[in-house]
Order: C-alpha cells, then sequence, then structure tokens
C-alpha cells in the first residue's frame, strides 16, 4: 500500500509538472500573438493615417519606418487622358444626355474615401470635360465612345480597386456587360468580367448581391437616389509589373463607366 500510495503521489507530480510547462508554452504563444497582433494594429493605424493625409507622410512604428503611400503603392491611376465624358451634365451632352436634373453632379471631384478606400474624382472643368471612362453603349447619347480604353500602370500591386456603375440596367442578372483586362510587362493577361449585380450595377438599382459593394450614394436634382460600386480584385501575382489596365464593353446599354481606379499595396 505504501508503495501505491508513493507510486500515485509520483504520478500526481510529473503530471502537475507536464501541466505547468505546458501552461508556460502556451502563455508565451499568447503573449507573442498579443505583441504581433498589437503591432499590426498600430501598423493598420498607421497607414489609416497616411491615407486620411492623401498618404504623403512617413511614420515611424518603434523602431520600424512605415514609408509613405505615395511613394510605393496605394496610388490613383491617372485617367485624365482616358475619360471619354462627363459625370456632371450642364447641356444635355455629358452623362447620359438628360440634363443637369439627371447626372452625377452630387459626386464631388478630388480625393474620396469610399469603401474605405482614396479615390480620386475627375474635375471635367479641368480636363476639357471629361471625368468618367464611359464606355460604347446600345442608345444613340453613347454610339460614339470606345469600346475599349488602355490606362497606363507601370508598377506593381497587391490589388486593384474600381469605382464604377453602369448608367442603364441590363436584362439578366449576372450578365455580362464588359470586363478589365490586367496586362502583365511580361506579356501574360488576366481577364476580370463584369457581370451585372454581381460585381457592377446601374446607378439607379439598390445593389442586390453581396458580392456588388456599394461604395457612394447621392441624389440627383430631381431627387432620386443614384449609387456607385466597389470591386476590389485581388492579384493572382502580386510580384508581376501590371503594365495597364483596360476596360472593354459589349457594347449592350448597360456599359461600364469607370470613376476613378486606385492600386493597393495590401488586401483591404
Amino acid at each position: 500500500p505504501d508503495a501505491q500510495v508513493g507510486f500515485d503521489t509520483l504520478q500526481r507530480v510529473a503530471g502537475i509538472g507536464v501541466r505547468a510547462r505546458v501552461g508556460v508554452a502556451v502563455s508565451r504563444e499568447l503573449l507573442a500573438d498579443r505583441i504581433r497582433r498589437q503591432r499590426l494594429a498600430r501598423r493598420a493605424f498607421v497607414r489609416q493615417q497616411q491615407r486620411a493625409r492623401g498618404g504623403e507622410i512617413a511614420c515611424w512604428v518603434g523602431r520600424r519606418r512605415i514609408e509613405p503611400l505615395r511613394s510605393g503603392f496605394d496610388e490613383f491611376l491617372d485617367l485624365r487622358a482616358a475619360a471619354t465624358r462627363s459625370h456632371v451634365d450642364q447641356d444635355g451632352r455629358g452623362w447620359i444626355g438628360k440634363g443637369p436634373e439627371f447626372d452625377l453632379r452630387a459626386l464631388s471631384p478630388g480625393r474620396r474615401r469610399l469603401g474605405n478606400i482614396l479615390f480620386e474624382i475627375l474635375d471635367p472643368a479641368q480636363n476639357g470635360g471629361r471625368s468618367v471612362v464611359m464606355l460604347r453603349g446600345a442608345r444613340e447619347e453613347l454610339r460614339r465612345l470606345p469600346l475599349r480604353v488602355r490606362i497606363p500602370v507601370g508598377r506593381r500591386a497587391a490589388a486593384v480597386a474600381f469605382l464604377h456603375t453602369t448608367p442603364f440596367a441590363a436584362p439578366r442578372f449576372g450578365q455580362e456587360v464588359g470586363a478589365y483586362v490586367i496586362r502583365y510587362a511580361d506579356g501574360t493577361q488576366e481577364t476580370v468580367p463584369l457581370l451585372f449585380k454581381r460585381n457592377i450595377g446601374s446607378w439607379l438599382d439598390e445593389p442586390v448581391s453581396m458580392e456588388q459593394r456599394l461604395a457612394w450614394s447621392g441624389r440627383t436634382r430631381s431627387g432620386l437616389e443614384v449609387r456607385l460600386s466597389l470591386l476590389v480584385w485581388a492579384n493572382p501575382h502580386p510580384a508581376k509589373t501590371i503594365a495597364a489596365v483596360e476596360a472593354a464593353t459589349r457594347g449592350a446599354d448597360a456599359t461600364p463607366a469607370l470613376f476613378a481606379v486606385t492600386l493597393l499595396d495590401e488586401l483591404p
């Protein structure tokens, strides 16, 4: 009996020791994980502050320097040369040709944070009356627009954010109305289909799919509620240099209208 008691005691002591060692190991892992999370949170906060200031400042997190966003990625693509139409219709020749009561003048130009991403909206008054890359459509007022537009890039990105809509609706949910073609410097490419009410929708319709993210909403002078969608495309080849982004249309009523593009250095 004494031997059995002694053996039982040794087992309990050994068990306590094992549990203690396991507890210490778990505590260390939890502490390391907490430190990692704190560092990531500080970095995310710094990035948020940089984006709020246009990304033009450098900051320090501990001993690590966080470079200005504008010196790396998270940059706006320059759409000035590619723009084909104005989102403000002063005389019946802008947006969809219905005049100032039926346009998107509520969307003010400049740097705007929409859908938690910083975009740059062109001012048509500063760009020869053009602020949107609108492509050819089936309606009379859109038939003279191009079927495809190329936007130079010349850098890498983890993701590309598109701010867009269609001026008219498509007859079917999920109908392909166009595409964004990502062309890499090595000659390869990726195609992003634009599917109606999946990842792009009409400026007059409410989103019905979780994939179609609402980025901005406002009202026309006539009182109609209008909106723009956000599409964030995760680049499967972030180490490759993107030579250009091409916007293409099927030429139907629901033709793409691209307002802004931002290159992201990390997924939002």
